[in-house]
């Protein structure tokens, strides 16, 4: 019986917690979950504003420290994790805007060829 719950208790304690996700993660997001990284191992991944970080776990002694570190699937150096975030979001927002802008220019040019027809169709008349 002691071996038995020796076992479980060490069986527990091999498997990374989310509590242990958000101490280790680079920044904070929504929810933290325990996942598969790119490179196949054990990890936490969490949303910032739907973008994806992940990051390994290595065991180290009875802890887990960080390892590598994915934004958007793209490894990244934990200490540019933030600037990586912000740069992603900016992208994001320029191409929001230009496809409004499209739209816009499409809607106008449109608008533009219908009024010129109109007016076509009034001179020949």
């Amino acid at each position: 019986m002691k071996r038995a719950l020796a076992i479980a208790l060490l069986v527990t304690s091999c498997s990374p917690r989310e509590q242990d996700c958000r101490a280790l993660m680079p920044i904070a997001g929504d929810a933290v979950t325990i996942s598969t990284t790119p490179a196949g191992t054990t990890g936490c991944t969490t949303n910032v504003d739907g973008i994806s970080v992940t990051t390994e776990l290595q065991r180290d002694g009875l802890h887990w420290k960080p390892g590598q570190t994915w934004v958007e699937g793209t490894p990244t150096d934990r200490s540019e994790v933030h600037n990586r975030v912000a740069a992603i979001k900016a992208n994001r927002e320029v191409e929001t805007h230009v496809v409004a802008a499209e739209a816009a220019a499409t809607a106008a040019v449109t608008k533009a060829k219908e009024t010129g027809k109109k007016l076509l169709d009034a001179l020949r008349r």
